[in-house]
């Protein structure tokens, strides 16, 4: 049916030994969508990429591709018969052959000249084709990385399975390569699983991205999902460290040292506490509500500027987040306010 998903992985458990490294997870990726997946070391996003893949069985649950069972109680469909396609970070490109040969080599079984087509065009998709002849070590990291998407594409997979793949890269690189990569999926149409740990690619690169912790997906959604409605803690952390203001619960609305946020979902008298992103913080003028507090530090971030402010009724500085231009010495005395509506309420 064309409403059911091209891939569904439902209440899917994995244990290693005393480790649970997947938590009766459940996924569902449309047919052509790239979905982010997103979170801290040891999460299990590459157990979950393998289990998809083949390559590690589950204990419990399914997992549907295309229509197909691939693995469920007494069911496990071996790799090469999935129609996966797998990349991971450190390209695996073989030395000893040349660009073209790296690329068609899952193509064997096709007809000389059609493997040899199917290579040029991914080759020229990529803008590539004039490396065909030289080997990996005589190509760069992008080089390289475009060589191993192309490998990978080349037996055309259903579903694209990416770990880590742009890590190896720097920064700079790393953007391009990445855009490159995500048009071209998205010209021919391919379903991919990104797998990365860095929060500001992950909702760079997907439809939608999925977080991921112990064992377990928090929440799933476009990027302005996850980061402007975080469901949880955890999430409204992971991707932008937050000010953690603590309060208490009147009438709807979270009273803190800092000023009453709305908390509609907190129990009349329970405690809780306000997650505010430093963007969301503001200095105010002498007079204008706020905490007051004195300047401790600041760090030059090039368009901006994040200034530590220590108030008497909290724990921890406040982390501001000014324009570059915004002068704020250490030790002077500032006003610090925020929105009602600018925190989290957990």
């Amino acid at each position: 049916m064309a409403d059911e998903p091209f891939l569904s992985v439902a209440g899917v458990s994995r244990r290693f030994g005393a480790t649970l490294a997947l938590r009766d997870l459940s996924l569902a990726v449309a047919r052509g969508e790239i979905v982010a997946l997103v979170g801290q070391s040891g999460c299990g996003k590459t157990t979950l990429l393998r289990a998809i893949a083949g390559i590690v069985p589950i204990d419990s649950g399914s997992i549907v591709l295309d229509g197909e069972t691939v693995a469920a109680p007494g069911v496990e469909v071996p790799p090469e018969r999935r129609g996966v396609g797998l990349m991971f970070q450190d390209h695996a490109l073989f030395p000893h052959l040349r660009v073209a040969e790296n690329v068609g080599f899952g193509l064997r079984r096709l007809p000389r000249a059609e493997a040899e087509a199917r290579v040029a065009d991914l080759l020229e998709r990529l803008g590539i084709a004039a490396l065909a002849r030289r080997y990996p070590h005589q190509i760069s990291g992008g080089e390289q990385q475009r060589v191993a998407l192309a490998r990978a594409l080349a037996p055309r997979p259903r579903l694209l399975l990416m770990d880590e793949p742009f890590s190896a890269l720097d920064r700079r690189l790393r953007e391009g390569v990445r855009e490159e990569t995500l048009a071209v999926l998205r010209d021919l149409g391919i379903a991919a699983l990104i797998v990365t740990h860095d929060p500001q690619e992950a909702l760079a690169e997907g439809d939608r991205v999925a977080l991921m912790a112990g064992g377990r997906i928090l929440q799933i959604g476009t990027g302005p999902d996850l980061y402007d409605r975080p469901a949880c803690a955890f999430a409204a952390e992971f991707f932008c460290p937050c000010n953690k203001i603590p309060g208490v619960c009147r009438g709807g609305w979270l009273e803190t040292p800092l000023g009453r946020f709305r908390s509609p979902a907190i129990a009349e008298g329970g405690a809780a506490t306000a997650y505010l992103r430093p963007h969301a913080l503001r200095l105010v003028g002498e007079g204008e509500p706020g905490l007051a507090g004195r300047v401790v530090g600041q760090s030059f971030l090039g368009e901006a500027r994040q200034i530590r402010v220590a108030a008497d009724a909290l724990a921890e500085p406040l982390r501001v987040r000014a324009a570059a231009g915004e002068a704020a010495p250490p030790g002077a005395l500032v006003r610090v306010a925020a929105p009602p509506e600018a925190a989290f309420v957990f």
